[in-house]
């Protein structure tokens, strides 16, 4: 009774606890599914909150957008209507101009202080008048500065009324400078001296002295005349000492062109002369010992070439430019005797060179030649011994019958190797009987291939030269 009630007990406990549970999971369930729902609220509120971001970024763009492009119509507006604006003005301006030139004409003269309008008669009086002028550079640099003294205290208005007065003085007062400047003495600075007073005439303004004009005019010539002296002294210097001392053939030249200015002088012409035919002599000179020194440097090293070939060609064609330069030499009247003697010199001692390279060569060709002669008798005498053992038959064969295939290989190899052409007269007749004895030897009816055999080694067997 009591494991009954026990066993009641127990599965009423256990059936409470299922409920439990369950009951639990029912709540947990529904927790989650809240847990579920809030999430998928707030990532709909998020997409939400973001659409809206990204339409309002669009809307502000698009009014920053519409923002900008009225303010540059707004702005090309402004400045049309400025320009109008400034158009209107001209116009209303050109018009009081007109009314205003109708009525008291184009130029209205303008009225200087009465102590500037004295300065500047003054300044212009001490440029105009000759017995006013500075006798100094500093008399000069006084007006100069007085000059400059005026023009700040000048109105701007009054500027450029007064523009050719002040450009009178103010060249009056650089001819001035140069007309009482010392007058330089090296040719350098006499030509720049020159030059600016060149540049002072080019640029006389209007209402410019006349006297100081006729001065600076008289300056220019007699600096031209110094000028002029000044170079042909210099050019008749430098030619002097480059026909005693020697230069390049650059420098030669250039005093050469500068002497031909004075060329058509009466009183310089003779002197021209002789200095330009003396340099130009010492040119040929200079030009000349330069190129036998090249010749001497070129034939010490065609000597000293081991190649005998090239030697005599670097000889031949060192004797034909010697010769073509001597050639040259004698055509030109300018020229010295004695340059071509020097050159007619270096040839004989080439030509020497190249004869003496020719016997050497002969003698060596003769000796190889003489040489060449005894190794064919020895060729001969070999095929005659070697053809009087093999007429006597084959060895354990009947003496009277003769080993024509033997005869055949004598022939080939003693007498096919010479090369007749460079054989003397009576060699040549001795190579050509022994070479009759063999082929008649081989002549019989059943012989004929041997000598076609003799025939076809005569076409392949390189020859043996001198």
């Amino acid at each position: 009774m009591n494991k009954s009630n026990l066993t009641n007990w127990l599965s009423a406990l256990c059936a409470g606890l299922l409920i439990v549970v369950l009951v639990l999971q029912s709540k947990q369930g529904g927790e989650l599914q809240s847990l579920r729902q809030g999430h998928e609220a707030f990532v709909t509120a998020t997409g939400q909150r973001q659409q809206e971001t990204r339409e309002a970024v669009s809307t502000l763009s698009e009014r920053v957008t519409a923002l900008g492009t009225y303010l540059d119509s707004r702005l090309a507006q402004s400045e049309m209507q400025a320009k109008e604006r400034m158009g209107e003005a001209m116009n209303v301006l050109q018009q009081q101009t007109a009314v205003l030139h109708r009525a008291v004409g184009e130029v209205i003269p303008v009225k200087l202080p009465e102590s500037l309008t004295q300065k500047l008669a003054a300044l212009e009086a001490s440029i105009t008048n000759q017995n006013s002028w500075p006798t100094d550079g500093a008399g000069v640099s006084n007006i100069v500065a007085e000059l400059r003294l005026l023009m700040g205290k000048i109105p701007p208005w009054a500027e450029e009324d007064l523009l050719p007065r002040l450009n009178a003085v103010r060249w009056g007062a650089s001819a001035l400078m140069l007309v009482t400047k010392a007058q330089p003495i090296g040719i350098e600075a006499l030509g720049d001296f020159l030059d600016d007073v060149d540049t002072a005439i080019e640029a006389i303004p209007e209402k410019a002295p006349a006297p100081l004009l006729k001065q600076l005019t008289e300056l220019q010539s007699t600096l031209k005349e110094k000028f002029d002296m000044k170079r042909r002294e210099t050019a008749f210097a430098d030619a002097e000492r480059l026909r005693t001392e020697g230069a390049t053939p650059t420098e030669i030249s250039d005093v050469l062109e500068r002497l031909t200015e004075w060329a058509g002088a009466v009183e310089f012409k003779e002197r021209v002369q002789k200095l330009q035919l003396e340099l130009r002599a010492r040119v040929l000179a200079d030009d000349t010992s330069r190129f036998i020194a090249s010749v001497d440097a070129s034939f010490r090293r065609a000597r000293e070439e081991p190649n005998r070939t090239i030697r005599q060609i670097s000889l031949n064609g060192l004797l034909g430019s010697v010769l073509s330069q001597r050639q040259g030499l004698l055509e030109n009247q300018e020229a010295a005797k004695s340059l071509s003697d020097s050159l007619t010199e270096r040839a004989k001692l080439i030509e020497q060179a190249i004869e003496s390279e020719g016997k050497a060569q002969a003698a060596e060709q003769d000796k190889k030649l003489r040489e060449y002669q005894q190794w064919v008798l020895s060729q001969i005498q070999r095929f005659h011994s070697a053809v009087s053992v093999d007429e006597k038959g084959v060895k354990g064969v009947l003496k009277d019958s003769a080993d024509y295939p033997a005869i055949k290989d004598d022939m080939v190899r003693f007498l096919v190797p010479i090369s007749v052409p460079h054989l003397d007269p009576a060699v040549s007749r001795l190579y050509s009987e022994a070479f009759e004895r063999g082929w008649k030897l081989l002549d019989g009816a059943g012989q004929k291939y041997l000598q076609t055999g003799v025939a076809e080694q005569e076409a392949v067997v390189r020859k043996r030269k001198p």
